[in-house]
């Protein structure tokens, strides 16, 4: 069994080799130039290479396409969540039932918008 002191040795790890990369990853979001564009690059789990994001790779294309459909109709409603969680829930809402759209690319695209 890991004793307290190996996994915070392993989180610190993994902290300082990941970080990095995954700031940049949200700071191209944060860097879009409206909020119709970073809610595009989010639903559609775009990175700055304009590939899609690995954690979306099986999510079909057409999923992903009504996903960003369905939060653009709504974005006036997005920009007054007050919480991540709202904005959870909101995207949940609007975008869970898509057939191919699970937990995983719900939270994702909530973090990234």
């Amino acid at each position: 069994m890991i004793d307290l002191s190996e996994l915070t040795m392993i989180v610190d790890a993994y902290t300082q080799e990941w970080r990095p990369r995954a700031t940049r990853e949200l700071d191209n979001f944060r860097r879009r130039s409206t909020d119709e564009d970073a809610i595009t690059a989010a639903a559609l789990a775009k990175l700055p290479s304009g590939k899609r994001h690995p954690h979306q790779y099986r999510v079909p294309r057409a999923a992903l396409n009504e996903s960003r459909r369905r939060l653009i109709d709504n974005i006036e409603l997005l920009k007054r969540a007050t919480s991540f969680d709202e904005l959870i829930e909101l995207v949940e809402r609007l975008s869970g039932s898509i057939p191919g759209i699970g937990e995983l690319t719900v939270y994702d695209t909530a973090l990234r918008i």
